[in-house]
């Protein structure tokens, strides 16, 4: 229990902790005044090195003098209790007043003018703060700031050496190591080198990203992870955070926390200038949030010394800008990164932001020289805070576009950045806002801003013409949004509702060819494997009519031309309508990885395995976090019998995604074929836990029981797929196969038979699948190739 009473101070009640002390609210019984005093904690009287701590934070702070350090009037010992006496503050910690509510730009910055102030005097004085931080700075009820607690401080030229003991109660560093409070920690801090002011700069920095964007820059996961990413990660863009960012306030703080001290700002008051002029830029609004500027350029070069030098630093800046460098003309591969959305609707939100991003994507694949990354790559990343050299790394591209959506009543305001994903450097950044009730058009002007500044040439002859890539229709519009939304979720109930937003879509503009394409995708989506299956004469027809009514509208649109392609290798089993359409439709759009997808398939189906192989991955550098493009090589590869090389994609393409289960399937058939048995069912006995399709891999479970000579096994499948199929649709290709294993040729060719009848898509890789291989010597065989337009 503390005492209550120390000196002439009489303890009134504990207002909080500070490092090795407890903070009392005491009465000064002399002066009559409220006073803040500060009691070394029981725990540390005994220890020597935590007094002289103790007293040293008294004295570095009782030399200084300035408005936004909180003053100290005593220190003293009695009744073998340390003390420092300070300055009442009535207010709250940064930390606090963050939680309380995000913080305005500019009520930011100028907390930020009075930290940097604060700072310049202490290391003027040669004395370091080394425990920069929000819990340590005060802000009173005046707005005033006061930073707080130098029990940590080092003077610059006292000789000794660093003390190694940990500070506060956040994410605490133990006694003997590093000091200092984790996050907020510069790289040589962490290093246990020795420190200067350019130390206390770094912390700065991070706590100023954390005032703009609410978010900490390095905090991700385990302390651990904590110094890792601050020794080697950039944190994030400030506008995957916060729209309307200025590109000077991100180059200050990418200059406070560069991870060279040499890189940094050299001293706080050249921080504190550059603070003070962007504060005086936000005050006079010259500071442009739609900005041309990157953050490779500051615009602090020149003080205010009169009209003729302003005018002489934007002569030399309109020069500079038109004779610079291109800097940009590298980029040739982009990601459009899933725009984070609030305000509104929780669910109206996310649809919109998911339809937002596709609706870019698909704008900027219309453009040539550029690689752009498939959605179902990016949307990975969706809701994550994200390092721009990570990501950039992993899809294995060069600049990133990152958006944030937020609504206020009926105004929707949309926020873009392109970023350099070599450095993190911005290179173009803008704000684009519409009335809810008219969102047409604002992927389109992103996109065209985005080719602008990547210098990229317009598709020519291959770009659609505006009138007929969209609608008129806002709600129209929206709905097709929407649609997309539940058909990327790739649920049968899902795609249900997608059908039924698209119907409602076409209803409101029959002339809306988007949206006959996405009625088209999500018919042939119903109709294929892994969702509750439905016979292919009942659902694919009417995704090929939904694919021809768009074409007829859009010949260009290369999404209803690979619906198309589809429908035709699924169930028309037209083979050389399907390369017309697949072809035209990579032409129309290289970036098109679905149509790229699906031309391997083609080509694995015509037995060119070589090119089936390559344009297979071809659709995976397009889309390579993908389940299906990773599985999709692998399918390539097995198809062309290389069983080793299969079942090493599939090892890879199963740590991509462990829950995706066509890899497992691929590789028990590849182990299968190599005769190694129990592996085959290993893998196979994986897949049932992940496909909804209960009848997914247990036809090939019969099948592999059957050739190892377990027929009871292998009939007792046969059984289980029987009771199965009275509650639901089960292809007679299905059973075949086990009785393939079971050498029952007539039983598996009047299955085979009916499958075809049926349209069962999986037929159409007769001609390459081993399974079929005890088959081909019959003539029954020959006249089922000929059936499905194989013979050639």
């Amino acid at each position: 229990m503390p005492p209550q009473k120390i000196s002439h101070y009489n303890i009134i009640n504990k207002i909080g902790d500070g490092g090795m002390g407890e903070v009392y609210l005491a009465e000064d019984s002399r002066l009559g005044r409220q006073v803040a005093v500060k009691i070394l904690i029981p725990e540390s009287l005994g220890d020597a090195r935590a007094n002289k701590r103790f007293i040293r934070e008294a004295q570095a702070a009782a030399s200084l003098d300035h408005p936004n350090i909180c003053a100290v009037h005593e220190a003293g010992e009695e009744n073998g209790y340390s003390f420092i006496v300070m300055q009442y503050i009535e207010g709250e910690t940064l930390d606090c007043r963050m939680l309380r509510e995000p913080l305005k730009l500019r009520e930011a910055v100028i907390l930020a003018v009075q930290v940097a102030g604060a700072l310049a005097e202490a290391h003027s004085r040669g004395i370091v703060h080394r425990d920069i931080k929000p819990q340590n700075i005060m802000v009173n009820t005046r707005g005033q700031v006061k930073v707080l607690d130098f029990g940590l401080a080092k003077v610059a030229h006292d000789g000794q050496a660093i003390d190694r003991e940990a500070a506060t109660q956040t994410m605490l560093t133990e006694p003997g190591m590093m000091i200092g409070t984790v996050p907020y920690m510069s790289p040589e801090q962490i290093r246990e080198e020795e420190l200067d002011e350019r130390s206390d700069i770094f912390s700065f920095g991070t706590v100023l990203y954390e005032m703009i964007s609410g978010r900490h820059p390095f905090t991700r996961g385990s302390r651990g992870a904590v110094i890792s990413n601050i020794l080697t990660h950039e944190p994030p863009p400030l506008s995957l955070h916060t729209a309307d960012v200025p590109a000077e306030v991100e180059r200050i703080i990418r200059k406070c926390i560069r991870k060279d001290r040499d890189g940094r700002y050299q001293s706080a008051r050249e921080l504190l200038a550059d603070l003070s002029d962007l504060l005086r830029g936000i005050e006079t609004d010259s500071v442009i949030t739609k900005s041309d500027a990157t953050p490779r350029h500051g615009y602090r070069d020149f003080a205010y010394q009169g009209l003729a030098l302003v005018l002489l630093f934007f002569v030399g800046l309109g020069l500079y800008t038109y004779f610079k460098p291109d800097d940009t003309s590298d980029i040739n591969s982009l990601a459009v990164l899933p725009f984070v959305s609030s305000g509104g609707d929780n669910v109206e939100m996310d649809y919109l932001g998911e339809g937002i991003t596709e609706s870019v994507i698909n704008s900027l694949s219309q453009l040539p020289d550029i690689k752009v990354i498939a959605r179902t790559s990016t949307i990975i990343y969706k809701g994550q805070d994200v390092n721009p050299q990570e990501v950039g790394r992993a899809l294995d591209v060069k600049a990133l576009l990152i958006g944030r959506i937020v609504r206020r009543g009926d105004s929707v305001s949309v926020s873009a950045e392109l970023v350099d994903a070599g450095d993190s450097s911005r290179i173009w950044g803008g704000k684009f806002s519409r009335n809810s009730s008219n969102l047409l058009g604002i992927e389109e002007d992103i996109a065209g801003e985005v080719a602008r500044r990547l210098h990229l040439r317009s598709g020519g002859g291959r770009q659609r013409q505006a009138g007929n890539r969209t609608t008129e229709d806002n709600e129209a519009h929206l709905l097709y949004i929407k649609g997309r939304h539940y058909l990327n979720k790739r649920h049968t109930d899902d795609v249900k509702k997608a059908i039924e937003c698209f119907r409602q879509a076409t209803d409101l503009d029959p002339t809306y060819a988007q949206a006959w394409a996405g009625l088209a995708d999500s018919y042939a989506t119903l109709g294929s494997g892994g969702y509750d299956p439905l016979p292919a004469h009942e659902i694919m027809p009417k995704a090929k009519a939904a694919a021809e009514k768009a074409l007829q509208i859009d010949e260009t649109l290369s999404e209803a031309h690979t619906s198309l392609g589809i429908i035709k290798i699924k169930y028309e089993w037209d083979w050389p309508g399907a390369e017309r359409s697949l072809s035209r439709a990579v032409e129309l759009n290289p970036n098109n990885a679905t149509a790229q997808y699906w031309y391997a398939r083609y080509l694995t189906i015509m037995g060119r395995h070589n090119e089936a192989i390559e344009e297979s991955r071809k659709a995976r550098d397009l889309d390579p976090i993908s389940a299906f493009t990773n599985a999709n090589v692998v399918r390539a590869v097995y198809f062309a019998r290389d069983y080793d090389r299969a079942i090493e994609e599939s090892r890879k393409a199963s740590e991509m995604d462990p829950t995706f289960p066509t890899p497992y399937n691929l590789a028990g058939l590849s182990y299968l074929q190599k005769g190694m048995y129990e592996e085959a069912l290993a893998e196979f006995q994986k897949v049932p836990r992940l496909s909804k399709d209960a009848a997914f891999s247990a036809p090939l479970v019969g099948y592999t029981y059957a050739v190892s000579h377990r027929a009871g096994k292998a009939r007792e499948i046969i059984d289980d797929l029987a009771r199965l199929a009275e509650s639901r649709y089960v292809s007679p290709e299905d059973f075949a196969a086990i009785y393939i294993g079971l050498r029952d040729k007539d039983m598996a060719f009047k299955l085979l038979n009916k499958a075809c009848d049926e349209r069962t898509i999986s037929m159409a890789y007769i001609k390459v699948e081993p399974l079929y291989d005890s088959l081909r010597s019959d003539p029954r065989y020959a006249d089922l190739v000929r059936r499905i337009g194989l013979e050639q």
